[in-house]
């Protein structure tokens, strides 16, 4: 799979409404997307999805394509497996400071397997299709 075959699944299959984690009690429900604009942390008002992390819906992280991109890219060249180490290639400071939310990590991974570009392998990573 490239990534263009990716972004049409992520498109196609990542709806408003739907829940990225049945098994997590907020469910993890995306609010709005794919043309969201997402301005927070650097995001610049790039296109992307805002996801729910709460228990309502004012705490939520911003998921742009761009990040799903480059991670799929950087995934690919990591024997196609998605975890935290590749997550932390290009945005460290998302999961990692006080300011930082760590579910970016699992969120993304849920994008992928939601859409059907990916699996979950183990306990925390994600194997690219």
């Amino acid at each position: 799979m490239n990534w263009n075959e990716a972004l049409n699944l992520i498109q196609n299959n990542i709806t408003v409404g739907l829940s990225l984690d049945e098994n997590s009690s907020n469910g993890r429900h995306v609010l709005a997307g794919p043309t969201h604009i997402c301005n927070s942390y650097d995001f610049r008002g790039i296109p992307g999805y805002k996801i729910q992390i709460g228990s309502t819906i004012s705490s939520y992280i911003e998921v742009p394509i761009e990040m799903l991109r480059n991670i799929f890219n950087d995934s690919i060249l990591n024997n196609r497996i998605y975890n935290k180490s590749v997550f932390r290639i290009h945005y460290p400071y998302h999961s990692e400071n006080a300011t930082g939310h760590p579910c970016y990590v699992h969120v993304v991974g849920m994008i992928f397997v939601k859409a059907g570009v990916g699996v979950k392998e183990g306990k925390r990573n994600f194997r690219i299709l």
